[in-house]
């Protein structure tokens, strides 16, 4: 991917440094670009550090949950990414230009991300939401940043007022994107053998990493799990350990075996399972497989960005109305706009998304997503 010369001279001042923002920090930063700018001009609108502050999580949690809590709670995934970097030993070699790299390291996606087209699939290669062209007809609307940050002001909340849930879901597989990466780590071509054939790719990976099981590949759920636990363990000490968990392989059987990943915490008095199941490969995997772990009559929450939630739970609808397991379940199954959670956690982001619908990588994704729902009516 071709980085911009906007972007160049970002990642050069950042002297090695692989960028990363909080979801605050990335709302002020994009706030500060011009398209926002003229929003708030425009709709006499202004940013102060009144619009930062928080309400108390428990408060949030009460008003979303209404009284339902939830047993299971489930993060859906918006892709991951690794970041350019410069080599600062390139950067005084004057033979060249500097060498920029990609961080061996995942992170969520912030807000928006460059995705391949015509497909729109993940590309796995972040651009700074500094310099990302959100007028680029490539460019979509992410969030899953926004995603983990909505999840631990909810989870916080539920913790804090003795209501965690008894299974934490993190659904998200593995895109193409990812099963292409252990390829180019190695420096090894993707030959038409594998590009075919998934299975045949992560038998392929299992022997170049010198691992076991399929479920020890990376992720989008290894990530998202990681940066949400480590948020969770930072600002509660009870969960001083919940970002360092050792998984182990489970099985369970629901139209032939499947893999998950699972760990177990505490919080409080309660036991919580951590599941992590890597071998999804969409959202219709992701709804699927989180509901067969749930028990009967069990109340399941689902959690997406906004412009994601309403096609999720057409997808979430039609898995229990077509199944006759599901409906015997008697689940209540409903999917939680992560920008209902962060509108009301902090003022700012009311602003922020009424300045969203101005920018075109935004609305592109709202047809997108409408598109894929007119096609489960």
């Amino acid at each position: 991917m071709t980085i911009s010369e906007q972007e160049s001279k970002l990642l050069l001042s950042n002297q090695g440094k692989v960028w990363n923002f909080s979801v605050e920090e990335e709302v002020k930063i994009l706030l500060n670009r011009p398209e926002f700018r003229n929003f708030l001009n425009n709709s006499g609108k202004s940013i102060s550090d009144a619009d930062f502050k928080q309400v108390s999580e428990a408060e949030v949690a009460d008003k979303v949950f209404d009284g339902k809590f939830p047993d299971v709670y489930c993060i859906f995934g918006r892709g991951i990414e690794r970041r350019n970097y410069v080599d600062v030993a390139s950067v005084g070699d004057t033979s060249g230009s500097p060498l920029f790299k990609l961080s061996n390291e995942w992170y969520s996606t912030p807000f928006f991300e460059q995705v391949s087209m015509p497909r729109r699939t993940h590309t796995g290669v972040g651009i700074h939401p500094e310099t990302i062209d959100l007028n680029a007809s490539n460019v979509r609307f992410a969030g899953a940043g926004e995603s983990v940050f909505a999840s631990y002001v909810l989870l916080k909340g539920l913790a804090d007022m003795g209501r965690f849930p008894k299974q934490l879901v993190f659904a998200a597989g593995r895109t193409e994107c990812l099963l292409d990466f252990i390829f180019e780590k190695y420096d090894l071509p993707l030959t038409s053998e594998f590009k075919n054939d998934k299975n045949k790719r992560i038998e392929q990976m299992l022997k170049l990493e010198g691992l076991v099981n399929p479920v020890d590949i990376i992720s989008e759920g290894t990530v998202l799990s990681n940066e949400l636990l480590s948020m969770l363990s930072y600002n509660n000490n009870s969960w001083s350990k919940a970002n360092n968990l050792k998984y182990s392989v489970k099985d369970y059987q629901e139209n032939g075996l499947t893999k998950t990943h699972t760990a177990t915490i505490n919080v409080g008095s309660s036991t919580v399972d951590v599941v992590r199941i890597p071998n999804n490969f969409d959202t219709r995997d992701d709804a699927k497989v989180s509901l067969d772990l749930t028990n009967d009559e069990s109340i399941s929450r689902f959690m997406t960005i906004g412009v994601h939630a309403p096609r999720s739970q057409l997808l979430i609808d039609d898995l229990i109305r077509t199944s006759d397991v599901y409906t015997r379940k008697k689940l209540d199954a409903k999917m939680i706009s992560a920008d209902n959670v962060l509108k009301l956690y902090m003022p700012v982001f009311k602003t922020l998304f009424m300045a969203l619908e101005e920018v075109p990588a935004y609305m592109r994704t709202c047809v997108d997503e409408n598109a894929g729902a007119q096609k489960l009516l």
